[in-house]
């Protein structure tokens, strides 16, 4: 579902340079130091680098903006307010932490892209030892999904890798992106089939009951 809504988005929309820069630019306070390899994290024995971390910084950013586009659509006023005109390290956000002191959004969107990583690579790691691959047909949706960013990029001047590195961070190429891909339907496949599996349980205990 995640690359079917990206894979839609990038056919539909044409992501206008100035907002990828200013994605960008939210996070380089955070990333601007660190090197590309550098291991940002690690999930049991699992590293992830910089660029990894970075990529799922971005999901979270972009997912708070959109939550806060909605509730100010919906309420008519910012109410989160959520700038992205700013950087977050220069906002309070509207969560607080144990000690009921404001937290800056930077905060918020990195706890966030800590859950984003913790739960795909646990996943991921959870799915390769199950056995779970992917159909031939969604290798075609992955294939299908980087060129419409090829031709993103394209239209925009720039090479698949440049708009990659300009989107994400230096560092996160073609092959991270697939990569990236890769491991996100593979989660989706395992997940879907141990959500059949528990609505299987659960009708077969009610009709034990029964």
């Amino acid at each position: 579902k995640n690359i079917e809504k990206r894979n839609k988005a990038a056919k539909a929309v044409k992501i206008a340079v100035a907002v990828v820069l200013a994605v960008t630019i939210a996070g380089v306070a955070v990333f601007s130091a660190i090197k590309p390899s550098f291991t940002a994290l690690k999930i049991g024995d699992t590293s992830i680098s910089a660029a990894q971390f970075y990529y799922y910084y971005t999901i979270a950013y972009n997912d708070i903006a959109n939550q806060a586009s909605q509730l100010e659509q919906y309420y008519g006023s910012n109410v989160w307010g959520f700038d992205t005109n700013l950087p977050p390290d220069e906002q309070e956000a509207t969560e607080k932490d144990e000690n009921d002191n404001p937290l800056m959004w930077s905060d918020v969107i990195k706890e966030r892209a800590f859950t984003i990583a913790q739960q795909t690579v646990g996943y991921y790691n959870e799915a390769v030892a199950a056995g779970v691959t992917l159909t031939e047909d969604q290798e075609a949706e992955i294939a299908e999904t980087i060129e419409s960013y090829r031709t993103e990029a394209a239209n925009n001047n720039y090479t698949l890798n440049a708009y990659l590195k300009l989107y994400f961070c230096q560092g996160f190429d073609e092959k991270e992106f697939e990569n990236q891909l890769r491991m996100e339907m593979i989660v989706q496949n395992f997940t879907s089939d141990k959500q059949s599996e528990i609505d299987k349980s659960i009708k077969d205990e009610e009709i034990t009951k029964e």
